[in-house]
């Protein structure tokens, strides 16, 4: 008797380096402040208090850390699936899906800029999207490639402010209206 193994979709999972990233953004962010606090509680005996208090900032940690290592894209001959934190999956069929736009978006105030992803509807709403500093540009493109849509690539990489007045709905709420812009007027 012969067994037929049904292959299982590939699976893409975000760059490897985020969590070291991380690792050490909470480390800045957290060691000092702990310090201070075990320094000025030592004496009135409230460090069991910041102990308990590190502890939580800790526990918080490892719940985000394993949220966002369940996070990835599977392929599959119908589409993708698409697995955010916390288990949450949405399906996107390649059928749905309309266009997709390959765009490089310049990151913040600085000259490198990234690829995304952003699958949309006949309606063009947003389907998918996803990020080049989180996503590898091979990824994004077996993405795009499973979807099986037009493509449709930016001729040269765009500020987030050009992107806004071109595709506004694409955008996150804070990436469309950022606080500082609010600030400012």
């Amino acid at each position: 008797m012969v067994m037929v193994r049904e292959q299982v979709g590939v699976t893409l999972r975000p760059r490897g380096h985020l969590f070291a990233r991380s690792l050490t953004a909470v480390a800045i962010a957290v060691l000092p402040v702990f310090g201070v606090l075990y320094w000025l509680s030592l004496g009135s005996g409230l460090w069991p208090l910041v102990a308990l208090a590190q502890l939580i900032v800790i526990a918080l940690y490892i719940v985000a850390l394993l949220a966002t290592r369940s996070v990835f894209f599977r392929l599959h001959p119908w589409g993708v699936e698409d697995h955010v934190p916390f288990g949450l999956t949405r399906h996107i069929r390649s059928d749905d899906v309309d266009t997709v736009l390959l765009i490089d978006l310049y990151s913040g105030s600085g000259m490198e800029s990234w690829p995304h992803l952003f699958a949309v509807d006949a309606e063009d709403r947003l389907l998918l999207r996803m990020h080049g500093q989180i996503w590898s540009r091979s990824s994004i493109q077996q993405v795009a490639s499973r979807l099986q849509a037009p493509v449709v690539h930016a001729p040269t990489p765009m500020t987030l402010t050009e992107f806004t007045s071109i595709e506004p709905q694409l955008l996150a709420w804070w990436e469309r209206r950022p606080f500082w812009r609010r600030v400012a007027r």
